[in-house]
């Protein structure tokens, strides 16, 4: 892996004098927090919002690493489901969330008097369609990842020679994401998405989304091998009935998508 990319990262970031990190508890936001104190020290503070959008296993991971890390965390909710523009669940779905996310931490920087308000986006993710993306360049938040041309796969290795134990986390987006576009995004089918994608973690899968599909009808996407773990007769049914019990009307399984 290129040295020079890590070196050029500890640059950019000691040019910056002070950040706030937007952080999710994912691989990129806590290899780029990591970094940050690293090179700031007590000028690098973590950032996180919680919302009923977001993932609660998401939160308790981040709050895990800031506690060893010994990094000042702050903690802010939003009201995601307040915003028309975001509950309607338009394909822009995502810029309305992180222009009111960024917007929060806009106040926190200026209140802390912090000089930057940083992301996690590597340089692999500006070649995708990512709404959200033109809310941070609107709102002048930078990513320190990107301008060192990080690639996931290299935030990956450096996180694991450094003992992070996000390094190997799979990708993460929020419980909106699971509903189709058009979906109205409310609190009760975000409960049962919740609860459902929690207690088939439980069963030992790590990486999975429960999509809503038209009818109440649950839709697991998963990788091959945990689909044919998921899928013995068994287990299938165990899962298929807490799922019912939940609330869904059916259970389909399926390949896991990008998203």
């Amino acid at each position: 892996m290129d040295e020079q990319k890590l070196d050029n990262l500890r640059k950019i970031l000691r040019s910056m004098k002070s950040v706030l990190v937007a952080y999710s508890g994912g691989t990129d936001s806590s290899f780029l927090i990591k970094l940050a104190s690293d090179e700031l020290g007590k000028k690098a503070v973590a950032a996180t919002a919680v919302s009923e959008v977001y993932i609660e296993d998401d939160y308790k991971r981040a709050k895990r690493l800031v506690k060893e890390l010994r990094i000042r965390h702050l903690v802010f909710r939003l009201n995601l489901l307040g915003i028309k523009d975001f509950a309607a669940n338009p394909e822009d779905r995502c810029y309305f969330c992180k222009k009111k996310m960024l917007g929060e931490l806009n106040k926190i920087a200026r209140l802390e008097k912090i000089d930057w308000i940083v992301d996690g986006t590597n340089s692999d993710d500006e070649i995708e369609f990512r709404p959200g993306r033109q809310a941070a360049k609107e709102l002048g938040v930078r990513s320190p990842l990107a301008e060192a041309g990080f690639k996931k796969e290299e935030i990956r290795y450096f996180s694991h020679k450094m003992g992070l134990f996000t390094w190997d986390q799979p990708s993460s987006t929020c419980l909106a994401t699971r509903l189709p576009y058009g979906e109205e995004i409310i609190p009760d089918k975000l409960k049962m998405i919740g609860q459902g994608e929690r207690f088939i973690k439980r069963l030992g899968v790590k990486d999975l989304r429960l999509r809503w599909l038209e009818g109440e009808i649950a839709r697991i996407e998963l990788t091959e091998d945990d689909r044919t773990k998921l899928t013995r007769p068994a287990l299938k049914q165990k899962v298929i009935t807490r799922l019912k019990k939940i609330g869904y009307r059916d259970v389909t399984f399926g390949v896991r998508r990008d998203v």
